[in-house]
């Protein structure tokens, strides 16, 4: 009996797993990585097995690929940090991975001959043009530059998508009944390598400063897209910092995250780049440690 509790329970996940997939692109992983940490190998593959099938036997790449990218994802993070490495080198393979898929996938939907991969993607951005400008008359955006941007746009989804499971598939899979082990540090540890700061610096030379060469601008404007994403995650972590050592309530933290997201994106990612020199979290640790010694 608790077999089958198990099972229907792990079908549940993979259920909410597909449906995400299609509906959101970008949630889909919770549950994947939710029912890796609470399984095997073998089992996390089998049942990821079963919805891939289920999506190519539709017969729409545009289903089953963004699936798969997403198993790919998660089982990979959960499997490389099980191997104990860090957070931002276990991200780092698990998107690799993932991007390299995709990439074969849309090779192999563009080879297909069915489907007019860049007229596709003309189309709809041109549909994201019109109504973006319709909102705002003052907007202006050159469709060819989004569309050679799309790339560090999936990346970008991807990176969303892993940041968004670490912070909820642990607490999915206890409520799922899941017996699991720790599946990173606490995202307030979150540290952009030094190194990224140079890439960051080159490709704000590469997008704005001309050089004469067009495809230069297009790569570095996709890096610096990532980049900022990544400094935005770190900023994102200084304010997580802050939350756990003022001990901020579960119901205001959720209030500050939609807020960042959804109105201070560039002043966290911003926050995050001057954290790199001005390390804010050492600072906060010291002080509180300080204020506890005096009391």
């Amino acid at each position: 009996m608790n077999a089958i509790r198990v099972f229907l329970k792990s079908l549940t996940l993979l259920l909410a797993a597909m449906f995400l997939s299609v509906t959101t692109l970008l949630f889909s992983t919770v549950p994947l990585m939710a029912l890796r940490l609470t399984h095997s190998r073998t089992k996390f593959l089998a049942f990821s097995l079963i919805g891939t099938l289920f999506f190519v036997g539709v017969g729409r790449i545009e289903l089953w690929a963004p699936f798969l990218a997403a198993v790919i994802l998660s089982g990979t993070f959960v499997e490389v940090q099980s191997k104990g490495m860090k957070i931002v080198s276990a991200a780092f393979v698990s998107l690799l991975l993932a991007s390299g898929m995709l990439l074969v996938a849309i090779s192999l939907w563009a080879k297909n001959g069915s489907v007019d991969v860049v007229g596709l993607l003309s189309t709809k951005v041109d549909v994201v043009v019109q109504q973006a400008a319709a909102l705002d008359a003052n907007l202006k955006l050159n469709t060819k530059d989004l569309i050679y941007q799309m790339p560090s746009a999936i990346i970008i989804l991807m990176m969303i998508s892993l940041w968004v499971s670490v912070l909820w598939a642990q607490k999915l899979a206890l409520r799922s009944g899941g017996s699991i082990e720790s599946v990173s540090e606490p995202l307030s540890d979150f540290r952009v390598p030094d190194f990224i700061i140079w890439i960051f610096l080159a490709s704000v030379m590469g997008a704005f400063f001309d050089f004469g060469n067009p495809n230069l601008r297009y790569v570095s404007m996709n890096v610096l897209n990532v980049a900022v994403v990544i400094y935005f995650f770190q900023g994102v972590s200084v304010i997580a910092t802050f939350f756990r050592l003022h001990k901020v309530g579960a119901g205001w933290q959720i209030f500050s995250y939609i807020l960042i997201v959804l109105q201070l994106f560039l002043f966290v990612g911003f926050l995050g780049l001057v954290d790199f020199w001005a390390d804010f979290r050492k600072r906060m640790i010291k002080k509180t440690s300080e204020r506890v010694s005096e009391v």
